[in-house]
């Protein structure tokens, strides 16, 4: 079974879903001493190895895949205030030396789409380049969580990084309109690209997987993710805009449609979406709302495809920031299934 070490893991959901199609997690690295409780509730015979700038990689266990979800994103992210390289959280540079130093075969990188934008052009730039002199090819993509089927966007910017001799076979787009080339970091001048999906466009049972090619720099809410959108009633990010290419049988989207008529008394317009991820998960929605009116936790993490209590321990502000951070879990068993079909 592949090794997979993992950086900035925060409340280990990317590493879930990579966990979920065949890695064992090696390590932790995460600073964040809330995240780090769920991490040793969920994986309790896995080290963690805390702040990554002061880990000696020297005495690190080389894993098979490096993973390096965030690094961290609020330096890019159109929630904050975009400082890029000024941003005293900016740790590329310490993902480059661990990847120096700890040399394996592929690499696996999650952040905001808000990197690609032209304003940091400069970073993203230089993140291919270290690959590049690192002896990586790289390939990248922005995929939303309602590509997997979910009821809101989110949409990530994921690359995938092999050592020389390791490359793969890349992403193809199985549907929806052409939306050109992946993006290879063979063409590291073209910055500006977010293009193809993995091509396991049929894996979720929902909708097809389809790769987005929108221009706009997204929502990266670093507090909570867009299912806020939902809980407030706002944003087509909650509807069902594919519901007509649905690629479920006949049968089960006549039981689907039942189902939805049944769930608009609470849901309304975005019933459908709902009632989608629902079949896709195999739990029932929570609740919108807690007993006081505010937005749900349950649903926050649910919407991330996260199991039940995940942040079980943590308090409400605590656990939707874990949520929030992380990275839709069926999102990273399709980027864990590619990865781990090439190295096979």
């Amino acid at each position: 079974m592949p090794t997979l070490g993992s950086m900035f893991s925060g409340a280990g959901l990317l590493d879930l879903g990579l966990q979920r199609t065949g890695f064992e997690i090696a390590w932790h690295a995460e600073a964040d001493i809330q995240a780090s409780k769920v991490l040793a509730r969920h994986w309790p015979g896995v080290p963690n190895l805390g702040d990554i700038t002061k880990i000696n990689w020297s005495t690190v266990e080389m894993p098979d895949v490096l993973c390096g979800g965030g690094w961290p994103c609020q330096p890019f992210s159109t929630a904050g205030r975009q400082l890029g390289e000024d941003d005293p959280r900016y740790l590329w540079p310490e993902v480059a030396r661990a990847l120096r130093q700890l040399r394996p075969r592929h690499f696996v990188m999650e952040q905001s789409p808000a990197l690609l934008a032209l304003r940091f052009r400069s970073v993203w730039l230089r993140v291919l380049a270290d690959l590049a002199d690192l002896g990586f090819d790289a390939e990248w993509s922005v995929l939303r969580a309602s590509d997997v089927g979910a009821p809101h966007r989110r949409r990530r910017l994921f690359l995938v990084a092999h050592a020389d001799g390791e490359r793969q076979p890349g992403w193809s787009q199985p549907d929806g309109p052409a939306v050109g080339p992946r993006q290879q970091a063979s063409r590291r001048g073209d910055a500006d690209g977010c293009r193809a999906a993995p091509s396991h466009a049929d894996s979720s049972p929902g909708r097809p997987l389809t790769g987005g090619a929108s221009g706009d720099e997204g929502v990266d809410a670093g507090g909570g993710p867009e299912c806020s959108d939902l809980a407030r009633g706002r944003g087509e990010a909650a509807l069902d805009p594919d519901g007509e290419r649905c690629s479920w049988p006949s049968s089960a989207h006549e039981g689907r449609q039942v189902a939805t008529g049944r769930r608009e008394a609470t849901w309304g317009t975005y019933a459908p979406a709902i009632v989608r991820w629902e079949a896709i998960t195999g739990e029932r929605a929570p609740d919108p709302l807690d007993d006081r009116g505010r937005l749900n936790v349950e649903l926050t993490r649910w919407m991330m495809g996260a199991p039940p209590g995940w942040c079980d321990g943590l308090s409400r502000s605590a656990a939707i920031r874990c949520y929030g951070n992380g990275v839709v879990v069926q999102v990273a068993e399709e980027i864990g299934r590619w990865v781990m079909e090439g190295m096979i």
